[in-house]
């Protein structure tokens, strides 16, 4: 991806859980940590794949040659107007837009 191509941000749904699955398995432990704040094993993220899918407000992501490699999930949280996100871009795609491209979807 070179600097001057926008990544496309999508929507997530069920037909997506795969990629989901993938895309949180294959974190490094550093990154697993960082993301969810606890040692997630594996039966942890395929837990909180399914739960997102289920339960998040709204789910989307960016594919770059045909996987998933970032994703922002937004929780609303009761609260008028208040909303909690999560961001996730694979190691490798990081510094490269995708996460800006995340965060203004769900600005919006």
């Amino acid at each position: 991806m070179s600097s001057s191509d926008c990544p496309q941000v999508f929507q997530l749904g069920l037909q997506h859980e795969r990629d989901l699955v993938r895309l949180l398995l294959d974190l490094d432990p550093a990154s697993r940590a960082s993301r969810f704040n606890c040692v997630a094993d594996d039966v942890y993220l395929l837990r909180h794949a399914r739960k997102a899918i289920a339960t998040g407000t709204w789910l989307a992501g960016i594919f770059v040659e045909q996987r998933l490699r970032g994703l922002v999930e937004v929780y609303d949280i009761g609260h008028a107007g208040c909303v909690e996100t999560a961001f996730l871009v694979e190691q490798n795609w990081r510094r490269q837009g995708l996460g800006m491209a995340l965060l203004k979807a769900a600005m919006q």
